[in-house]
């Protein structure tokens, strides 16, 4: 059944009423449904629709180029839908480094995909296609649980506001997971479960969040974390960038997929890495590789120094 915080203390499951000395808050997030679209027809349709189809468009419009309109436009095209892909922002993946999202928007373009950034869709345009993916954020799933009248504090956009160990304004609440407005990421919301738990057994322990990669399962993949070169730029003085290209890569060359670069951004002066950008041939492995030397506080000149295996794809 639903549940519904009745109390500080207590929840509400259908007819019944559980009580509980604390209580974690995980109901998730839920696909923004702008008024604009006309959601019910069948035609326009969110990420939870797509995964319900009982057939494959031949034509499919997805409207943002973010990481989930990116990933349904990899996986549509490749089932044989003809697939263009709308994002109003500048580039594809508008939230990562944009020379990934120019370097996958190429790659979109060499494999078939339409893409067309820097302005909103035109209706004219979707009613082209037989169907209309409409991927444009998420919101918290916040709005039927009791938040308000149990008073638990949101911010603007309905996200439950937590400290670092992610209790809320009440102390015996605690908010994990995409309402947490920390990042939307499932592997995320466990780590937040499992912090949560161990401190209320006298374990407490803080979430790195500037070191938790973020993947997007496109082809080519993206891994990406902490800072990029979009955001240093004003002060790209204080930090040294090192990027590889995998067309200079061998195993990149005998697996046939030359495309893409990694990238690090490390600090100047202590030589600590603090941001990685991948795109190319298992781009979401390879992230971990570079996110976990920089938690374990290593610097640039450890990993040029680390002895890879060869031919491998870890050695870009």
């Amino acid at each position: 059944g639903e549940g519904k915080l009745l109390a500080s203390d207590a929840v509400k499951v259908g007819n019944q009423e559980i009580k509980a000395e604390t209580i974690i808050l995980a109901t998730g997030s839920v696909p923004a449904r702008p008024k604009a679209f006309p959601f019910g027809d069948g035609k326009y349709i969110t990420s939870d629709e797509i995964l319900n189809l009982d057939r494959i468009p031949e034509s499919l419009a997805i409207v943002g180029g973010g990481a989930i309109g990116c990933e349904f436009a990899s996986i549509f095209h490749s089932f044989g839908s003809k697939v263009i892909v709308y994002e109003m922002l500048p580039h594809l993946l508008p939230i990562e480094d944009s020379e990934v999202g120019r370097t996958l928007e190429r790659s979109f373009k060499k494999r078939g995909i339409e893409v067309v950034v820097g302005r909103p869709a035109e209706k004219a345009e979707l009613d082209k296609s037989e169907m209309v993916l409409v991927a444009i954020g998420r919101r918290s799933n916040t709005s039927e649980i009791g938040l308000k009248e149990s008073g638990v504090v949101v911010d603007e956009k309905e996200f439950v506001k937590t400290d670092d160990r992610l209790q809320t304004s009440l102390k015996n609440i605690y908010a994990i997971g995409d309402i947490s407005g920390k990042g939307l990421l499932a592997y995320l919301a466990s780590e937040q479960g499992i912090a949560v738990v161990e401190g209320l057994k006298g374990t407490a322990r803080s979430i790195p969040y500037q070191f938790i990669p973020s993947c997007v399962f496109t082809s080519p993949e993206v891994g990406t974390f902490g800072l990029t070169e979009d955001k240093i730029a004003d002060r790209k003085s204080d930090f040294t960038i090192g990027k590889f290209p995998f067309t200079a890569l061998g195993k990149a060359y005998c697996i046939n997929e030359t495309e893409g670069f990694v990238k690090i951004i490390a600090e100047k002066k202590s030589g600590r890495i603090v941001g990685g950008q991948i795109i190319g041939p298992s781009a979401t492995d390879l992230i971990h590789i570079v996110s976990t030397a920089a938690a374990a506080r290593c610097t640039a000149e450890t990993m040029v120094e680390a002895v890879f295996g060869h031919p491998t794809l870890a050695e870009s």
